[in-house]
């Protein structure tokens, strides 16, 4: 049976989630239920390497070597907390933990600890949010209701992060296994509730599943604009550009592009093509 790893910050937070959520049964290092298997970190368990890790110059860094950059950051375990991520590092790759709920602190501190434990152990499985501003049971129960699915990395999973800082409770899960199209594909067959999608994907996607349906705009229509380089002021492209404007809608190109991607949602009968399928 598949089952969701919960990540707190602290044990004390998993402890106070497996009481919440109850039906766990306690081990040596982390929490089981049937739908769950629960621990924690206790702080911070990973760091960036230190410079002189990656290019020690005559045995040390002097004033002349900065700025030091890095080719890549690297993480380490800190020593006193590696038996702890041993720990997750051994739940994480359970075959049977197929999603992950990050569970830490509701904060960047609590999000960077998180992100580091995945990033360590190169994580795939999906990603959900639990964000508690509360630790009573009534609260913790009701944030483990996550029901906005985005593909992670996408400008959507963004989106929500910038929502967030004016709604700290907006809560979603982050699918790195998947894209934006497959996941309306997943709401038409009714195994996902609620997604974003920008007005051409879902434009283009309910063509083929017409039962979708806006829930909320999250945002009024904006126009896409061509930028030019006019650097020492040479226009010759920028005249270009606006000259292949005006051919095109002169000529229907336009027109017939809208049509192509567009017109058959519009000439679409919902109605009689849910009653046929």
């Amino acid at each position: 049976m598949s089952k969701s790893l919960i990540i707190a910050e602290k044990p004390s937070v998993a402890a106070d989630i497996a009481r919440a959520l109850g039906g766990f049964t306690k081990q040596q290092d982390y929490f089981e239920s049937d739908r769950y298997v629960l621990s924690s970190a206790v702080g911070h368990l990973l760091e960036l390497k230190a410079p002189e890790s990656h290019d020690v110059k005559r045995g040390k860094w002097t004033f002349t070597h900065l700025p030091v950059i890095p080719p890549h950051f690297e993480l380490a375990p800190i020593a006193k907390a590696e038996a702890r991520l041993k720990v997750l590092l051994r739940l994480l790759k359970r075959k049977d933990v197929t999603e992950l709920v990050n569970a830490c602190d509701a904060g960047r501190e609590g999000e960077l600890i998180f992100r580091y434990i995945v990033q360590a152990a190169k994580a795939r499985q999906p990603l959900r949010r639990l964000w508690l501003q509360s630790m009573t049971p009534a609260s913790i129960r009701e944030a483990a209701r996550g029901q906005i699915e985005v593909a992670a990395g996408s400008p959507h999973d963004r989106t929500l992060q910038e929502l967030r800082l004016q709604h700290p409770d907006l809560t979603w899960v982050e699918r790195a296994d998947t894209d934006t199209e497959e996941i309306l594909n997943e709401i038409s067959r009714g195994t996902v509730q609620y997604t974003l999608a920008s007005s051409t994907e879902f434009a283009l996607n309910r063509i083929v599943h017409p039962e979708l349906a806006i829930g909320l705009d999250l945002s009024p229509q904006r126009s896409i604009s061509w930028v030019v380089n006019t650097t020492a002021h040479d226009r010759s492209l920028l005249a270009r550009v606006n000259a292949f404007f005006v051919v095109a809608r002169a000529d229907g190109f336009i027109t017939a592009m809208l049509d192509r991607y567009y017109g058959e949602r519009d000439r679409f009968d919902f109605g009689l093509s849910s009653s046929f399928l």
